[in-house]
């Protein structure tokens, strides 16, 4: 056998490799289903075309799984986009929905509950203890039908995160004793012995949402006292510092009352669920004051736990949440929420007298039902009452009394009405330079409505059912407002 020339084995592995090299240029461009040929003789270059068409091979097969990848992982995000979309629709309907329902629910309750209240004053019916006693009852089991729709309106609110959480000083010593003033008294009446404890530094103001965190502790309190039939109930309150400027506070809630299971426990914060159904049969209630109440906490970066609890022997709840300590300077709880929530006490706790309220008052409410008893409550209070059924016939008559110089003192607006709602009149009304008190009433108690109603150029904001004792407060407190700013710009 005759040896090749070495200079022919040189140009032919160079024009091997060369070829080699300028198909690999195509590969580098991202084409990966070429192959290799050289036909070159040398058995050196004729492994290298191997394992570059192997590669090749490889690269092309994970070129096209990745392709096949990529448009997997599109279609799911295609379809987790339209899933996040039909849920969100699907939230905003639900929402819709319960915000009717309320606003359906609670036009007729207006009704009930304030004639019911009509009913109370009279005397002929005080003297009849069969009377009174059925008014009580009607009373009681609105309130309840009431509350039922609050709580579920609560938990539509935090699962929408349409909670937006107020901030005013408080402190937890007085959050303790207005809970166990209101609580006590229920307690005491089931023959259970009741006690409430509060440390010293509990003492000390905070900055945060005390509607919600008493909400919280009444809730909790509220299923010891149904589900304890002996013993006692006690709440205890300790607060420590954890920063310069910060306070933990936990809230212990222990009974001994009927307690739970192993497998109640694991759901008792659910909503709708009540631990053991033979006890939901028997004490009755929805199972939704614990799930709301932690999931307030969890807004507040706190937590709601159950510590312990025993079959027979009662349970222990943990409410536990961390405050900034109010400013220095400050030396008693303030704020609009804190400001609102007295107003609204101090009202309650006293009656309707003539000359509470000595003002004229347009009346816009579509319900005749509705109209009647507005019209009786203010009357009562003094109020010279005009009534109209929608937004237009507000606008007329205002447009009339302006024309005369004769306006009234405050205009109480139904915001849902035919023809031209609440909204709608009252904006027309600002444009044209009215600037009577308008005071809004609602059915509606969705997060955002007040905002809604204080958009459109209302003064106050009220909701239906109706408190006659707050509703005075809320327009005299429109009133007055005004007329502060008047004296001011004068």
């Amino acid at each position: 056998m005759t040896a090749q020339d070495p200079s022919i084995q040189s140009d032919d592995l160079r024009r091997g490799v060369e070829s080699i090299s300028d198909q690999l240029c195509q590969a580098v461009k991202g084409r990966f289903d070429i192959n290799v040929r050289t036909g070159s003789a040398d058995l050196s270059i004729q492994k290298l075309e191997m394992l570059v068409n192997f590669l090749l091979g490889t690269a092309q097969r994970s070129v096209a799984q990745l392709e096949q990848d990529a448009d997997d992982l599109e279609r799911q995000a295609q379809d987790l986009e339209r899933m996040m979309i039909e849920a969100d629709r699907a939230n905003h309907a639900k929402s819709a929905f319960l915000a009717n329902m309320s606003h359906e629910i609670r036009t007729p309750m207006t009704a009930i509950l304030g004639f019911v209240q009509v009913l109370e004053d009279e005397k002929a019916i005080a003297a009849l203890p069969a009377c009174r006693d059925a008014v009580k009852t009607i009373t009681s089991n609105g309130q309840y039908l009431l509350n039922l729709i609050n709580d579920i309106l609560d938990l539509a609110k935090v699962e929408s995160s349409e909670i937006d959480l107020e901030r005013e000083s408080f402190s937890f010593d007085s959050l303790i004793e207005d809970v166990a003033s209101l609580m006590g008294a229920r307690a005491r009446s089931k023959g259970l012995e009741f006690t409430a404890n509060a440390c010293a530094a509990s003492s000390r103001l905070v900055c945060g949402d005390s509607r919600r965190i008493k909400q919280m502790i009444v809730n909790v309190v509220g299923n010891a006292i149904k589900f304890t039939e002996q013993g006692s109930i006690n709440i205890n309150c300790v607060s420590h510092d954890i920063e310069d400027d910060k306070l933990r506070t936990t809230v212990d809630v222990t009974d001994t009352g009927a307690g739970l299971s192993r497998d109640a426990q694991e759901s008792i914060f659910d909503p709708f669920v009540q631990g053991d159904p033979s006890l939901t049969r028997k004490y009755g209630g929805t199972g939704l004051g614990l799930a709301i109440s932690r999931r307030f906490a969890q807004l507040m970066d706190g937590s709601l736990e159950l510590v312990g609890s025993e079959v027979g022997q009662g349970s222990q709840f943990r409410i536990t949440v961390d405050h900034a300590l109010a400013e220095p300077n400050k030396t008693e709880a303030t704020g609009p929420a804190y400001a609102r929530k007295h107003r609204h006490h101090e009202a309650a706790t006293k009656s309707i007298d003539p000359g509470d309220l000595p003002y004229r008052i347009l009346v816009a409410e579509d319900g005749p039902d509705n109209r009647r008893l507005l019209a009786h409550i203010l009357t009562k209070a003094g109020a010279d009452v005009a009534l109209v059924e929608n937004g237009q016939e507000a606008l007329d008559r205002i447009a009339g009394l302006d024309d005369a110089g004769n306006l009234p003192d405050a205009i109480l607006m139904d915001m849902q009405m035919p023809v031209m709602d609440g909204y709608s009149a009252t904006r027309a009304l600002r444009e044209s330079g009215v600037n009577v008190p308008i005071i809004a009433l609602t059915a509606h108690a969705m997060s955002g409505d007040r905002e809604k109603c204080m958009d459109a150029g209302c003064d106050e904001y009220a909701t239906k059912p109706i408190n006659r004792e707050q509703l005075i407060a809320v327009i005299r407190a429109g009133i007055d407002a005004k007329q502060y700013q008047h004296e001011q710009h004068r």
